[in-house]
């Protein structure tokens, strides 16, 4: 049983790290070439989801360090 859920454990992590390096990149190529990764703009969506945190005030902040205490475990 312990060894299912590491498994499924890395198996998140792993998928989770290869999802912010395609982020990464697509900033990159974006940057790079004025134009969308894969017909997204992520620099927009970015932005526009920083601006949603700073909308929400003081839960809106607590949100936002939830979220990037769960990434960066």
């Amino acid at each position: 049983m312990k060894d299912t859920i590491k498994m499924i454990i890395d198996s998140v992590s792993g998928l989770k790290d290869v999802l912010l390096h395609i982020i990464g990149l697509g900033v990159l190529v974006q940057l790079v070439f004025v134009g969308g990764f894969l017909g997204i703009d992520i620099v927009s969506n970015l932005v526009n989801l920083v601006n949603s945190f700073g909308e929400a005030g003081f839960a809106g902040f607590i949100s936002l360090i939830v979220i990037l205490g769960l990434l960066n475990k």
